[in-house]
């Protein structure tokens, strides 16, 4: 009987445990529900807070970037203006520098018909008399262009025949050449030992004259003239005057 009350006893007493257990686990496990909703809830608000801050961050680099782009765009037209300005500028002052430039030849112009009405009071000469003394003053200016013309071929004629004369009675004598002149090798040719001037008998450029051939101030060798065409000539260097080997370029001096 004692046995029967303790064994009642024992299963009331596990049934009370179980019930008190059971109990302290479902508190425990609406507490944890309730703890992890409100840890998803917050995690839901941090994420609509993050896609929030973001969405205003892109927001913020879209107006950026159309303010970026509205003070290039800004900057270039302040650019396209300046520039604009400045050409405005220049074509301002060079309309004036035009200008100032035509009215300095009309005063010029105009003290010169002053003077000219003067000196036709003066002369007393008429408009036909001067424009004939002009015409006149460009016919003898012609034609004392054609004289000295003329002149300067008679001396290089009268040079070239005296050269001529020159080399008939002395054949190894020098001839003299015009004073100042000179001119440079255009061609070599070491094995025969002749070079080609760039000067000729129009610059008076005579057989059998002699010129040095310098470099740099340094002399050369010497060469002696023995063929003339109008603008070229050739000319042989002298072994006994060569300190080194032509070349193009050299300068020849009288």
């Amino acid at each position: 009987m004692v046995t029967r009350i303790f064994l009642v006893l024992a299963i009331a007493a596990g049934a009370a445990g179980f019930y008190l257990t059971h109990t302290q686990l479902a508190d425990k496990l609406a507490e944890m529900k309730t703890a992890r909703e409100t840890a998803e809830a917050n995690q839901q608000a941090a994420v609509a807070e993050k896609d929030k801050v973001k969405a205003q961050l892109a927001e913020t680099e879209t107006k950026l970037a159309e303010t970026t782009k509205e003070r290039d765009q800004a900057q270039g037209d302040l650019k396209v203006a300046q520039e604009t300005i400045e050409k405005e500028k220049q074509t301002t002052e060079g309309v004036r520098g035009e200008l100032a430039k035509s009215k300095a030849e009309t005063v010029k112009v105009r003290a010169e018909n002053k003077e000219y009405d003067t000196l036709k009071k003066d002369l007393k000469l008429t408009a036909a008399d001067i424009r004939k003394a002009v015409a006149d003053l460009k016919t003898k200016t012609k034609d004392l262009e054609i004289s000295k013309k003329e002149k300067e071929i008679l001396a290089r004629n009268n040079a070239k025949l005296s050269a001529e004369i020159s080399s008939i009675k002395t054949p190894y004598a020098s001839v003299p050449l015009p004073a100042g002149l000179k001119g440079k090798i255009i061609a070599v040719d070491p094995k025969w030992s002749f070079v080609v001037l760039d000067i000729g008998e129009k610059q008076g450029a005579l057989k059998n004259g002699e010129m040095l051939i310098v470099r740099n101030d340094n002399l050369i060798g010497k060469v002696r003239i023995e063929s003339v065409a109008a603008d070229r000539c050739i000319a042989n260097i002298l072994p006994f005057w060569k300190k080194d080997d032509a070349i193009e370029g050299d300068a020849v001096v009288y």
